[in-house]
């Protein structure tokens, strides 16, 4: 199920269209999915200290983004392919997975500042 977010990053609001994801789609989360057709998918928790992601088997980066409960961020981090346990340590609510790919440039842009931000 598709569904559009407002991320709150410091003074910027950014629009994103997200996938739905339920508690057991977390482990499978962006796998085999090809990177230009894989979509942002968001995942709530209720359990953030138990839910940890990894990216083992995915052979592309994504943006990992951990959000409150009022959709402002917590952290960014850019997850590599066949990192076991990542996680953020706070109280988080919700978390989205944005692969980096070209169909997503405009908002990695707004979140991190492009390339330079993600250190590619």
């Amino acid at each position: 199920m598709e569904e559009e977010i407002c991320i709150k990053k410091g003074k910027e609001n950014i629009l994103l269209n997200v996938r739905k994801q339920s508690f057991f789609d977390m482990g499978r989360g962006l796998l085999f999915y090809p990177r230009e057709k894989a979509p942002a998918l968001i995942f709530y928790s209720s359990h953030p200290k138990l839910d940890a992601i990894h990216s083992c088997f995915l052979f592309f980066d994504f943006l990992a983004i951990w959000l409150d409960k009022n959709n402002n961020v917590l952290e960014i981090r850019k997850i590599r392919p066949w990192q076991i346990h990542s996680n953020h340590d706070g109280d988080w609510k919700k978390l989205i997975e944005i692969p980096i790919s070209k169909r997503y440039d405009d908002k990695i842009k707004l979140l991190v500042g492009g390339a330079k931000g993600l250190n590619r």
